[in-house]
């Protein structure tokens, strides 16, 4: 016997045993009856080609639904193309077209949407910790900066309250080296120049030589001791007579006209030390 080629049914043996054949036939009948059941029990389930209603859930078992209509009504299904132009997918920028985005939780994760009054608690929270290290901060640079300190700086000419970010500064000495108060020296007085020019007095304790020809009658020999004569006694008018007290062996002019060692050119003498300039601030508040 012999079977079908899609459902394996036997077929009945010709020329065989008339009760073998109607058992068979019989079988036969009966399985085709069975599968016509489930064929018309599928078709009457199935969705009419013209349309109609699901009721049930579909398991597409990973297929697709290809060929989508443009959606018309709110609960129709929407093609890829309809989705991309409306909405967005994972992995995409979002533009909500100046739209709110509402109804967001507290974040839990470093990827989570923030709501304004959880990112606005964060700002406030960092603003008040910045107000507190800038206080602190103040506080130390008040303590190293007091008020009446002098700042220096060698290449910045920025004032203080800008490079520091506090206090109320003032140029101070332009021109001028610090000494330290004491030794005669009050606070905040000045004093002293670049350059002065020396008086007489101020000069060392110094000898001129002179060195002159001078005619026998126009002088005489020292009286007294030659070692220690105090005036020299010459003829002619007295009012023209010079004389060298307490120096020996040296006979005295009788000429008004005798000028001993002139020279000099009252230039000032410079009173600068070696210097480098910086920059010098003074806190006033």
């Amino acid at each position: 016997m012999a079977d079908t080629v899609n459902f394996s049914w036997t077929l009945p043996t010709i020329n065989g045993d008339e009760d073998q054949w109607g058992a068979k036939l019989n079988d036969a009948i009966t399985a085709i009856d069975a599968a016509l059941k489930g064929v018309k029990d599928t078709a009457d389930g199935a969705l009419p080609l013209s349309g109609g209603s699901v009721t049930g859930d579909i398991d597409m078992g990973g297929s697709r639904i290809a060929s989508v209509a443009d959606a018309t009504n709110a609960l129709d299904a929407v093609s890829r193309a309809y989705g991309d132009a409306r909405y967005f997918r994972r992995g995409q920028d979002v533009d909500l077209q100046n739209s709110a985005l509402t109804g967001l939780a507290a974040p839990s994760t470093n990827s989570d949407a923030a709501t304004k009054s959880y990112t606005d608690g964060l700002v406030n929270a960092l603003q008040t910790s910045l107000s507190t290290l800038q206080a602190s901060v103040d506080g130390m640079l008040d303590k190293v900066y007091p008020i009446g300190s002098l700042y220096f700086n060698g290449s910045d000419n920025r004032s203080p309250s800008t490079i520091l970010g506090f206090g109320t500064w003032e140029k101070k000495a332009g021109g001028r080296v610090l000494v330290g108060q004491g030794g005669g020296y009050s606070l905040g007085s000045t004093g002293g120049s670049a350059n002065t020019t020396l008086s007489q007095n101020q000069l060392p304790d110094h000898q001129h030589h002179m060195f002159a020809n001078v005619e026998a009658s126009s002088y005489t020999t020292l009286t007294g001791n030659n070692q220690g004569a105090s005036r020299a006694d010459v003829s002619g008018n007295s009012n023209s007579e010079y004389f060298i007290a307490g120096v020996p062996n040296v006979a005295t002019i009788g000429r008004t006209s005798e000028v001993i060692g002139a020279s000099g050119a009252q230039q000032s003498v410079s009173l600068e030390q070696p210097y480098i300039v910086v920059q010098i601030w003074e806190r006033t508040a």
